[in-house]
């Protein structure tokens, strides 16, 4: 995961209010937190990742309403800066909120949509910024004393009870599980949930968090990696999760290294040829075949393939000729079939 520097909150305490230039109907007499006057407004792109956001135990996150909109000049033209007025709908996070219900938020963007699409779409460069949209709102943890404040992240919510926030209050809810069976049966079916950013948190969680034991992990990924049933996406991140996070390359005869190469041996045979590739690529990084036979990687590699059991050679003919066959794999082939096929193997 890539970390994005937070926008930090403005300091200080300053009367002033929002002015309601785009007012929802039925909204124009609340009142927002005090604002900063126009010149102490900190712009906020709002573009720090938001599974970061939601992992981070000081942080807010709150399902909100757009009630209005105000823009101001800004020195560059391509940059759209201003305030919106949101109600706080709800909070996901556990009771960290206590803020006031109506908030003044800084948002800046990109003044063309051509340069937000470039910007990957995150934060606001992600928003129609529309009265009446709903928003996740990634905020700190202590109530702002001054506003308009600036969120860490924003994303767009298709309703108040939209698909994304409930897929945030699911990993939520394995956050704040304690450790044990229950977290575990938590995460397994967050794996295989076709809610928004359920999945690609627990594969985050099982990975470089650590939130279960790693020999539970490893199982839970190969499970999904192997069921040639479930989606192609949930299959190619857990054998990224597998590779990247659950390998572990200082521990050359760790049982679990072990497992996650029979895993990818075995699942060689997949139907899917852009999962075949990638396992392919994979097992080349992992056992080390570029380098000196007479390396520390390569003995290291020759040492984890004692512990790893094999498909059978009739099996694996089958999925050589088919690596054989694809020119994305073809020059591995031959590599392979030494591998598995010959003297010594397992």
């Amino acid at each position: 995961m890539r970390f994005i520097l937070r926008l930090i909150l403005v300091i200080g305490l300053v009367h002033g209010a929002v002015p309601s230039t785009n007012a929802a109907p039925g909204h124009e007499g609340a009142e927002p937190a005090r604002v900063a006057a126009r010149e102490g407004t900190t712009m906020s792109f709002a573009n720090e990742n938001l599974m970061d956001v939601v992992v981070d135990p000081s942080s807010v996150v709150l399902v909100a309403r757009i009630d209005a909109v105000e823009t101001q000049p800004h020195a560059d033209p391509e940059t759209l800066e201003g305030t919106l007025r949101i109600a706080v709908l709800r909070e996901l996070t556990p009771q960290r909120w206590h803020g006031p219900t109506v908030v003044a938020l800084a948002f800046a963007q990109q003044a063309r949509p051509a340069m937000r699409l470039r910007s990957g779409k995150l934060g606001f460069d992600g928003v129609d910024l529309d009265v009446g949209r709903y928003l996740i709102v990634g905020l700190e943890e202590s109530p702002p004393t001054i506003a308009p404040i600036s969120a860490r992240t924003v994303a767009p919510l298709e309703g108040a009870d939209g698909a994304l926030a409930r897929g945030i209050a699911a990993a939520l809810a394995i956050e704040a599980e304690p450790p044990g069976a229950s977290r575990i049966a938590l995460v397994e079916t967050a794996l295989r949930s076709d809610l928004p950013f359920l999945p690609e948190y627990a594969h985050y969680a099982v990975g470089r968090l650590a939130r279960i034991p790693r020999d539970r992990a490893v199982e839970l990924e190969i499970t999904l990696l192997r069921d040639e049933r479930a989606p192609a996406r949930d299959r190619a991140m857990s054998q990224a999760t597998l590779e990247l996070e659950l390998w572990r390359a200082d521990a050359p005869e760790d049982r679990e290294n072990a497992r996650i190469l029979e895993s990818f041996f075995a699942t060689l045979g997949t139907a899917d040829r852009e999962l075949r590739r990638q396992l392919v690529e994979s097992l080349h990084v992992l056992l080390a075949v570029d380098g000196d036979p007479s390396s520390d990687e390569a003995k290291n590699a020759a040492r984890v393939m004692k512990h790893v059991a094999l498909p059978s050679e009739h099996s694996s003919r089958t999925w050589i000729q088919a690596i054989a066959d694809d020119p994305a794999t073809a020059e591995y082939a031959t590599w392979l079939t030494q591998l598995t096929t010959g003297p010594g193997r397992r």
